[in-house]
């Protein structure tokens, strides 16, 4: 059994974050109570990444500030493979994970390493853009797919933009 420092329960609601084009922003997240948030090390690592178990499952996360509250974002996918709906009750267990790794698509970094002017550049990054380019890669489900957006990843790293394709 493994050990976990922090733990709580909480029940998975709804949450809005504001208007985007297509409509309103609606996510759904666990609330992280005031116990639980007073002995986390926020005001160094407002987005602090949590790796645990969430419903007896592995996540790996960031706590997200927003209005004055913190919490955990629950996937839409993850709440339909274990059977959770909105109002559910739902344990979480977790340490804080190293705030610098970022987990690397091997179709990310073959095409680093086969560009050092891209990777001379990368080395440069913080860790939560590197995340979002490792994101976008590893989304794809197909090898094709996750190696041509390796490709457009070099090339808005070289043009400084993040992984949604607008300049930083």
């Amino acid at each position: 059994m493994f050990f976990y420092q922090h733990s709580f329960v909480a029940h998975i609601q709804e949450h809005s974050l504001g208007f985007n084009k297509n409509g309103e922003l609606i996510y759904t997240v666990l609330f992280l109570p005031d116990d639980v948030i007073d002995d986390l090390p926020l005001d160094k690592n407002p987005r602090l990444r949590l790796e645990g178990e969430m419903h007896e499952h592995p996540f790996e996360g960031a706590v997200q500030p927003a209005k004055g509250r913190w919490y955990l974002l629950i996937s839409r996918t993850f709440m339909k493979k274990h059977n959770l709906d909105l109002g559910d009750s739902v344990e979480v267990r977790f340490n804080i994970a190293d705030q610098n790794y970022v987990e690397v698509p091997a179709e990310l970094k073959r095409a680093l390493d086969e560009n050092d002017e891209a990777l001379r550049v990368w080395a440069t990054l913080s860790a939560g853009k590197k995340r979002g380019y490792a994101a976008h890669v590893s989304a794809a489900k197909k090898s094709p797919t996750r190696e041509r957006r390796a490709l457009k990843m070099i090339e808005y790293i070289l043009e400084g933009k993040n992984a949604g394709g607008r300049s930083f």
